[in-house]
């Protein structure tokens, strides 16, 4: 599975569970613009609302307006709300955008950056190199890991909660060692 997939799954049981204790629940999927938009209701025909919404779901690698998102959130979700946000944080350029505008919205909202691990690059950060290419891999991939790592320290100073979940294959893809 992807690592879109697994926070499809992550998003879709915890709109369930919440559904299931009386909570609002709510979806926005986003990249350059909003792609898709559930606003924050109750009930089993809620969640179906949100499977709906997310069953044609694919990977974009565009660019995403983190400002953008922030004043859509502020003009469209007008109680306050935990804010699950799932990003990748593939790189500095893409993420720090997001660490400068998930802290904005706390003044109304508990935002939480969900990120996925990716194992494939902690193995080639940490393995050993053999030949000449696999030192350049290694160095990319370690390279990688450290603006993920900037990013979410810088996510974590400005009081926005981080959770790294691994991509291991279960059913959330939740690591509790993470």
């Amino acid at each position: 599975l992807s690592k879109l997939d697994h926070a499809i799954h992550a998003a879709l049981l915890l709109a369930w569970v919440a559904q299931r204790v009386g909570d609002r629940v709510g979806l926005l999927v986003f990249a350059q613009d909003v792609l898709r938009f559930v606003p924050p209701g109750r009930g089993h025909t809620q969640y179906l609302r949100i499977l709906d919404a997310l069953y044609a779901v694919e990977a974009s690698d565009a660019y995403v307006d983190f400002r953008a998102l922030a004043e859509f959130v502020r003009a469209r979700v007008s109680r306050r709300s935990l804010l699950l946000l799932f990003s990748d944080l593939l790189d500095e350029s893409q993420a720090l955008p997001l660490a400068a505008e998930l802290p904005k919205l706390r003044k109304k909202h508990l935002p939480v950056c969900v990120t996925l691990s990716d194992p494939v690059t902690e193995e080639l950060a940490r393995g050993r190199a053999a030949d000449v290419e696999q030192v350049y891999l290694r160095a990319a991939a370690a390279d990688l890991m450290a603006e993920r790592a900037l990013v979410k320290a810088q996510l974590t100073r400005a009081g926005v909660a981080v959770l790294e979940a691994g991509a291991s294959g279960d059913s959330l893809g939740f690591d509790p060692k993470a």
